[in-house]
């Protein structure tokens, strides 16, 4: 295991998450925590309706008309975050111990651009502002290995989520770069450190 329970448990819950990554300055998207379909009808549409534990875009619903929502208790707690993109692709970054070791564009024609639901990956030269935020995001949450999922609006970047345990089948495929080596030398050296 490369990240520590700690870090794993930092981004179990995404209200623990966003917590860590607002109090470290940085850019998450407008949210509300909200139990009740009252409270979210306070909300202006479109946004994004997010279960607070959930992964591979799972559970994730894009409302654009509250009076149509099919609202399910299946989570007693859910995000509603406001629409943080200009267009049909965000960014997973992956950072591991403290640095970038891979970009990738992820475009879908569904709300959600997880590669898992049929987004499609490809490469993406981020700025090295867009690297520095995905860097602090990690450290924010105490993983040296994480997933980091960005959004662009309106030339402001989001930090969209953390995930400390990334799927990273997707970025090999689409970049052609072995990640899992990457892990294994990164594990290596800090054991010869050590």
């Amino acid at each position: 295991m490369i990240n520590s329970f700690l870090g794993y448990l930092n981004t179990l819950d995404k209200v623990i998450a966003y917590s860590k990554l607002s109090s470290n300055g940085l850019p998450i998207p407008d949210s509300t925590i909200s139990p009740s379909r009252e409270k979210l009808a306070e909300k202006s549409t479109p946004f994004f309706l997010k279960p607070t534990y959930g992964s591979r875009g799972r559970g994730i619903m894009l409302v654009e008309d509250f009076s149509n929502l099919d609202f399910k208790k299946r989570h007693w707690v859910w995000i509603a975050q406001s629409c943080a993109r200009d267009e049909d692709w965000d960014l997973r970054i992956l950072v591991l111990g403290g640095r970038v070791i891979a970009v990738m564009k992820r475009t879908s024609s569904k709300h959600v651009t997880n590669i898992s639901q049929g987004g499609v990956g490809s490469s993406f030269e981020a700025s090295k502002e867009i690297k520095e935020l995905a860097i602090r995001a990690s450290a924010a949450v105490k993983c040296e290995f994480a997933g980091i999922d960005v959004s662009i609006k309106n030339g402001k970047t989001f930090i969209l989520d953390v995930n400390s345990q990334p799927d990273f089948k997707g970025v090999e495929e689409s970049l052609k770069i072995n990640v899992a080596r990457e892990l294994i030398d990164y594990l290596v050296r800090e054991a010869e450190a050590d």
